[in-house]
């Protein structure tokens, strides 16, 4: 049998509901040279039957692997494993994605073993003009400090990398964590490449739900705080040019990000009992020359006064709904 070029890493808990509409967003693909690895990860509604059946019925694209519950991070490791594909792509479950989404990351990608591609996301599900799309060729220096300070979004479903990185450098994702686990592996993933391709294109459909992992507010959340805090060792090892500014403004930047949803998600007697599990005041301290105003100045405020900061976060939640 012929390997496919690209392998489609799925993971999968309690997915019954979203799974034939991922299904067929991949099977209107322009591109058809791939395989759907679907990772059961120990789901108790009618999941694993729904696999069985588009394996059934698709043998020769869906691979179904089932592993007891172990998070997300081990359902997207045993996918890697299977992986027989050039480069590798990974979708979440309740997601979708434009019929040119394959073709066009696997366009900017084709050959290189040292690049990868990216596209935007969306929460719209209208169709797209991918005629005239702008694409952008980044260097290794300037992506990982456009990531630092969030001059752009990365995330592994908005990505295409050869697998090749994956396996050279010993890559998998960190298990037992709930929360940016992916951000984790990208940090390390832009470490051991030389270029970006970006996709000015939203060709990646994010769809939020009720109860998604985005919308639960509790202690796992410090997770990020912490994989990116372990991060700083191979930061320094990998790329020791852009260590300096890792080092002071990543840990930092996750602080700022963690309390800006805290403050959107919570009641202000809930945000105030959540920030006291952490020092949040001394990471906004230290955030004074980072080069965003807004970052800087919603800082200040947190730092003279917690009431000021939580009703401003609750005004531009209320402005971005309403000018969504």
């Amino acid at each position: 049998m012929v390997d496919p070029l690209i392998s489609i890493i799925v993971p999968v808990y309690n997915g019954e509901k979203y799974l034939y509409s991922l299904y067929d967003s991949i099977k209107r693909q322009t591109f058809s040279d791939y395989e759907i690895i679907f990772v059961d990860d120990g789901s108790i509604d009618n999941t694993y039957n729904i696999l069985i059946k588009l394996h059934r019925k698709d043998s020769k694209k869906v691979k179904v692997i089932y592993q007891d519950n172990k998070g997300v991070s081990s359902a997207r490791n045993r996918g890697l494993q299977s992986a027989r594909g050039k480069y590798i792509s990974f979708i979440d479950v309740d997601d979708l994605v434009v019929p040119s989404f394959l073709e066009i990351m696997y366009e900017q990608v084709k050959g290189r073993n040292n690049a990868i591609s990216i596209c935007m996301s969306s929460e719209s599900k209208r169709l797209i003009n991918t005629e005239n799309i702008e694409i952008e060729c980044i260097i290794k220096a300037d992506i990982l400090e456009r990531y630092l300070f969030g001059r752009i979004s990365i995330g592994v479903c908005f990505m295409m990398c050869p697998t090749i990185i994956f396996k050279e450098n010993n890559l998998q994702f960190a298990e037992g964590y709930k929360y940016s686990e992916d951000l984790h592996m990208v940090w390390r993933i832009l470490c051991n490449i030389e270029k970006v391709y970006v996709i000015n294109a939203p060709l990646y459909i994010y769809c939020q739900h009720m109860g998604s992992a985005m919308c639960n507010i509790n202690e796992d959340r410090f997770d990020s705080i912490k994989l990116i805090g372990s991060l700083k060792s191979y930061i320094k090892e990998h790329s020791p040019d852009f260590f300096p500014l890792f080092n002071q403004f990543a840990v930092e930047r996750m602080a700022w990000s963690l309390l800006w949803q805290v403050a959107h998600f919570l009641d202000y007697a809930e945000f105030k009992k959540f920030i006291e599990q952490y020092n949040f005041k001394e990471d906004m301290k230290k955030l004074n020359r980072y080069p965003d105003k807004r970052v800087v100045l919603s800082s200040k405020i947190f730092i003279k006064s917690k009431k000021i900061y939580y009703l401003i976060v609750k005004f531009y939640s209320r402005k971005y709904r309403s000018n969504g």
